[in-house]
């Protein structure tokens, strides 16, 4: 899939890092040939290089804007996504490109009249195929006052890519304190963001002057940010006229202010109207407990009396109350703290909510994920969080994910809601179970879109890079499948040896140990005609048109149709083999399959 980006400028703001994020996760973990198209510069511009071919609209020739962007794509896109309102201002033009367009809208009412303006707000209504809103009142002001239709926009919430660890022991964080110039004692409150009407820094500072009359604890407040605006007055105003030099400090923009928000204990959004701000992402990884402003954006739906305080709209007395509440109460302040990174971490990162997107992109693009991973399970709920662990931990990522249950009768299917909504996930559940577990490969790749398809089982795992190296395979396209050495593994994940090579070691003692290639019919004289070699689906990744063919032969064998589905694949092209042992094949020693390997019952 080819896309080209399009943002509104690269300042180091909310909707430009968002984008950055994007584009580095899709970078690392899916086959999408990026461009990127900016409508004015800024200091994020390096970093977006590094990704992409980046190019200013400013320096294409005003009279063949069209034809030079297509040359700088090196060709036509098959999709144009916009990365916020403002940057729908280029749609008059690229719109001529013919390819659908997605808009990526950060801005809530206020934004969109400052800074999108009404020529600008025409075009993106007029050629956006798709909206993604980065919380819910963003979406609900586009349905509301623009006349968005509901299902043209998908609810997409703005994300970081996290750190690592970032809780720091008590002398870490006063040696950090004293590195940034921070006060080493008390209570450090923290707000961010440019000094303006819309992020509330004159309500900061109204705060921070009720808590200081009220608490007898040593706090101190900080504000990380530049900026001014003639609808309230300057920030340094008004802390002189309070009198707040003492215990309120002014920061300027900071290229990284998770290292301020590390070493605080408190994280203050007085926002007006923020949808969705990544800096209380960022506090919420530094483990801060948040409070913010009810029906100013999306986050009072993050906070949720779980993670904070949402308090009464510009309300500057109860946001007051609720900083001296976890002043006065460090176990409740620890605790909000610690479910915020927790919260943070299970689903607003970039792992959670790219893929998301990336979905989207396809689906409108009509470029469906390159891999189809097929599931089917029965009764094996006490492997399933393991195997779906591997499966979405794994460093390439762009592929669907089809969940496959043939009746079972544990806690499986309570288990796979919980992998449901994620994106590209699809489910199908037997109300009988069938008997037979090659229908339920002939099901699965019945119902793939992608050209290559992985039947992970499910009491297996492997390891993250197994996709990126099993797909490293199919460079030619005569290859029709390939598979991997296995670790065998109990019901415990203990290995119950390092490999399979055994199993080989009479066909031939030197094959397995390396890499090899061979044509299908190769395969079939030497290996596949005396014996299964792969002794498990889990390893293997093959391409779908000859599977979906060959599958069909599976069906009348209970237990040996795998190895009649990979003879039958073998008969279209080429097999490869990685000796390294990247999966791990469960084996349960009670079991059929167990006692019977080697054996003639097992044809």
């Amino acid at each position: 899939m080819r896309v080209l980006f399009v943002g509104h400028d690269a300042a180091q703001a909310g909707a430009q890092m968002v984008l950055l994020h994007l584009m580095r996760w899709l970078k690392r973990h899916a086959w999408v040939d990026m461009r990127l198209l900016l409508l004015d510069g800024g200091n994020l511009l390096p970093a977006y290089q590094n990704l992409a071919p980046t190019l200013l609209a400013g320096d294409l020739p005003a009279n063949s804007r069209l034809e030079a962007l297509r040359y700088f794509c090196g060709g036509n896109m098959d999709l144009i996504y916009g990365n916020s309102a403002v940057a729908a201002g280029a749609y008059g033009w690229l719109s001529k490109m013919g390819v659908p367009i997605i808009t990526h809208v950060h801005e809530l009412e206020q934004s969109l009249q400052r800074f999108a303006k009404r020529e600008t707000l025409q075009l993106m209504l007029r050629h956006t195929d798709h909206y993604i809103a980065a919380s819910q009142p963003v979406l609900d002001n586009l349905v509301a006052r623009h006349g968005v239709g509901r299902k043209r926009g998908s609810v997409v919430h703005a994300f970081i890519e996290p750190l690592g660890p970032i809780p720091l022991p008590p002398q870490q964080r006063l040696t950090l304190r004293e590195a940034l110039g921070l006060p080493l004692k008390g209570i450090l409150v923290f707000g961010c963001g440019t000094r303006d009407w819309r992020k509330g820094a004159d309500l900061f500072v109204e705060v921070a002057r009720q808590v200081v009359a009220q608490c007898t604890d040593e706090v101190h407040f900080c504000w990380v940010g530049d900026g001014a605006d003639g609808r309230i007055p300057a920030m340094e105003w008004l802390i002189a006229q309070h009198g707040l030099q003492h215990c309120v400090t002014l920061l300027p923009t900071q290229q990284n202010p998770r290292q301020f928000f590390r070493v605080g204990d408190i994280f203050l959004l007085p926002s007006r109207e923020d949808p969705f701000p990544l800096v209380c992402l960022e506090a919420a990884e530094s483990a801060l407990p948040i409070i913010c402003f009810e029906g100013a954006g999306g986050m009072p739906a993050f906070v949720a009396d779980e993670i904070g305080f949402a308090t009464p709209f510009e309300g500057a007395s109860e946001m007051a109350d609720k900083v001296l509440l976890l002043i006065r109460d460090p176990l409740l302040r620890t605790r909000l703290g610690t479910a915020a990174r927790k919260k943070l971490l299970a689903t607003h990162v970039s792992d959670c909510e790219a893929p998301r997107i990336l979905a989207l992109c396809r689906e409108l693009a009509h470029k469906p994920h390159p891999l189809s991973v097929i599931v089917p399970n029965y009764n094996c709920a006490p492997y399933l969080g393991q195997r779906f662990d591997s499966i979405f931990g794994q460093t390439f990522r762009d592929f669907e994910t089809i969940i496959l249950d043939d009746a079972s009768t544990d806690n499986s299917l309570a288990i796979i809601s919980h992998h449901a909504d994620r994106a590209g996930v699809r489910t199908a559940f037997n109300h009988q179970n069938s008997g037979n577990p090659f229908q339920q490969w002939r099901t699965g790749l019945e119902m793939a879109r992608g050209e290559w398809i992985w039947i992970a089982e499910s009491d297996d795992f492997c390891v993250p890079s197994f996709l990126d190296k099993m797909l490293a395979c199919f460079t030619d396209e005569k290859v029709v499948l390939a598979y991997c050495q296995s670790v065998p593994v109990g019901p415990d994940s203990t290995p119950l040896g390092p490999d399979y090579l055994d199993w080989t070691d009479d066909l031939d003692p030197e094959r397995w140990r390396y890499p090899y290639r061979a044509t299908g019919q190769e395969e079939l004289d030497r290996v596949l005609a005396q014996k299964n070699a792969i002794i498990n689906a889990s390893a293997v990744v093959m391409r779908r048109p000859p599977a979906l063919t060959a599958v069909e032969d599976a069906i009348p064998f209970r237990f040996a149709g795998d190895w009649v589905t990979y003879a039958g694949i073998a008969r279209h092209g080429d097999v490869a083999f990685i000796p390294e042992a990247l999966n791990r094949h469960r084996r349960h020693p009670t079991a059929n399959t167990s006692k019977m390997i080697g054996t003639l019952d097992w044809l």
